[in-house]
């Protein structure tokens, strides 16, 4: 089974109140788009991978990653799109190999369990398509005009990254989107379209996405943890 990545990071952080963008922010002492690629790299082995990055940030993210994890195969950082979807469009028309499944994972997620990682890469390959995610833990209500009413959280998901794909259905989504204007959140929503089920994996941990200062600093503490555990 031949895996290509997809590491989506062209993201500005301007929720973050930082003026650099977010794949380079510091996250003890390594930027988070590094600590999110050793993560990935460490946890499986990918034939190539494709970093979609700010057009201005090219050359920091570039010389950040030159000494790419093995475990990232042929690695290429490329400007990424104006939104998410069309930096995924533009990572798979950069990969160059054959790989048979393609993963898509934020550049923001630095936690993401490996176990996770190899668990939605091995149902894709089996089913074609899968997606981590993960249940609610707060109460959650709908909006129905001036009211609000509340959802039954049993049966609701919090859709994660990775995801990973067949690379024909992947690519298929992608030009079937353009073609008709479709806009997705996620790559998972533009390959439903075409009628494919998506699978769920429960995430093995925690795996958020680095979006305002509180992410950050909690990702900041718990990898703090990580490298200097409470010993018994």
């Amino acid at each position: 089974m031949r895996v290509a990545l997809l590491v989506p990071a062209a993201g500005s952080g301007s929720r973050l109140g930082y003026t650099e963008p977010k794949a380079l922010v510091d996250v003890v002492g390594v930027s988070l788009l590094r600590r999110t690629l050793e993560r990935l790299a460490a946890a499986f082995t990918f034939v190539e991978t494709v970093v979609l990055v700010p057009d201005e940030a090219l050359s920091a993210c570039e010389a950040a990653l030159a000494d790419a994890p093995a475990g990232l195969g042929l690695c290429v950082v490329r400007v990424g799109g104006a939104t998410r979807q069309q930096s995924v469009h533009e990572g798979l028309t950069a990969l160059v190999g054959d790989a048979d499944i393609v993963c898509v994972h934020d550049g923001a997620r630095p936690l993401v369990p490996a176990a996770t990682l190899r668990e939605v890469i091995a149902v894709a390959s089996r089913c074609g398509a899968a997606t981590a995610a993960s249940r609610p833990i707060d109460s959650v209500r709908i909006e129905e005009g001036e009211r609000t009413r509340a959802l039954d959280r049993a049966r609701l998901w919090l859709v994660e990254t990775p995801q990973a794909f067949r690379r024909e259905l992947l690519e298929r989504a992608h030009a079937t989107a353009e073609a008709e204007h479709i806009h997705g959140t996620d790559d998972a929503s533009l390959v439903e379209a075409l009628g494919q089920r998506i699978e769920l994996v429960e995430s093995a941990g925690p795996n958020f996405k680095v979006t305002v200062e509180a992410d950050l600093l909690a990702v900041r503490e718990m990898l703090r943890r990580e490298s200097c555990p409470t010993r018994r």
